[in-house]
């Protein structure tokens, strides 16, 4: 894959394994720092597609999504839905049937690309509000360089976004930069110009909020809302939108919704039997556990029609969808696909299946490709 650098009039591919450090730095100085803004920088023991062990409750074996800097995007092998993609430092994966992690085997360093006053993989100390502690400079987020601690037990602080004003030499010092004004982040208001560390909003199932891009690999962006959060994840243009408010940077896609769709069932409560004694009403319940049973199917056509039949709970009948007027909400309205008159909303998740729920906007029902 390459990128596009339209304001130098270049094509740089990504390096996966580059000859030298001087060379990476060389084409970097040549190139300019905006044109590969949204390239991982290839650098360290990884690459992307590297299979590792990483901490998680013990060592569980994972593949490398995305290596950026000495930074690495971690799917585990088993994970289908996206639960289970983690940031990790080298202090956190090692070889697979390793005994050392690679925090403890690698020790290279490069040039701040952007020419600030920090090297990429040196280490340094932070300040942790309490004490000045040994870390490791990661890559860079923006303005702001990304540093773990490798201090072993450690916890309460083990990584930090931070400008070279908040760091010094190890061994003691002076900072790498005089202090300066608390950091701003940017707030770009199109998706053209968005960069690595720029601070935008994310749609997530219950809203937008406030989130950092960390790394840009092509048309996708993987955010985080803060230096130890766990609000994370890849998201696109559209599900992105200005800080503070507007709409989105992009059109969401509707075409994915098209096709055929499994939905499945959820266990649920039905009225048995109802009893008045003039005074109160008496219910029995019974619970109808169906999770995971075939709960009917939905096909949504590209002329803006669909068909459920056979459901559970929706509306067995053919109508017509749009998109939906609320683009905060996103997705697309079943017209009447709840009830007369009440129109079922679904919306596509990260792990490509459907969620349809009812005009209330409670629980819903998932549906899987068929």
């Amino acid at each position: 894959m390459s990128l596009a650098a339209s304001d130098t009039g270049v094509t740089v591919a990504r390096m996966r394994n580059p000859a030298s450090l001087v060379s990476l730095a060389t084409v970097w100085l040549a190139i300019g720092t905006s044109a590969l803004a949204a390239a991982p920088l290839v650098f360290g023991p990884l690459k992307t597609g590297d299979a590792v062990e990483c901490a998680f409750g013990g060592w569980a074996k994972g593949r490398v999504e995305l290596a950026d800097g000495l930074t690495y995007l971690v799917r585990l092998d088993t994970d289908s839905g996206g639960r289970y993609l983690n940031i990790y430092h080298l202090s956190g994966v090692r070889p697979i049937g390793g005994t050392q992690t690679y925090a403890e085997t690698f020790s290279g360093t490069l040039p701040d690309p952007e020419g600030g006053p920090v090297a990429i993989g040196a280490r340094v100390e932070l300040n942790d509000g309490y004490k000045w502690l040994p870390a490791r400079v990661s890559r860079r987020v923006g303005a702001r360089y990304w540093v773990f601690n490798e201090t072993k037990g450690y916890t309460p602080m083990p990584e930090a976004w931070l400008t070279a004003d908040q760091l010094r030499p190890l061994g003691g010092g002076q900072p790498f930069a005089p202090a300066a004004k608390p950091f701003q982040p940017n707030h770009p208001k199109d998706g053209a110009s968005l960069r690595v560390g720029d601070e935008i909003e994310v749609k997530t199932s219950t809203g937008f909020y406030p989130s950092t891009i960390l790394s840009i690999d092509g048309a996708r962006y993987f955010h985080r809302g803060g230096a130890q959060s766990a609000v994370r994840g890849w998201t696109t243009l559209a599900e992105m939108r200005p800080f503070g408010g507007g709409p989105s940077f992009a059109v969401e896609d509707l075409s994915v919704f098209a096709g055929r769709w499994r939905l499945s069932g959820d266990a649920f409560f039905t009225t048995k039997d109802s009893k008045s004694d003039g005074r109160k009403i008496t219910s029995t319940m019974e619970l109808n556990s169906g999770a995971g049973a075939d709960a009917g199917l939905l096909t949504i056509k590209g002329d803006g029609t669909y068909i459920l039949a056979k459901t559970t709970v929706f509306h067995d009948a053919p109508g017509k969808w749009i998109a939906n007027p609320d683009q905060a909400e996103g997705g697309i309205l079943l017209k009447g696909g709840d009830s007369e008159g009440r129109d079922a909303l679904v919306r596509m998740q990260k792990d490509g299946t459907l969620y349809l729920q009812h005009a209330i906007r409670g629980p819903g029902k998932v549906a899987t490709k068929l």
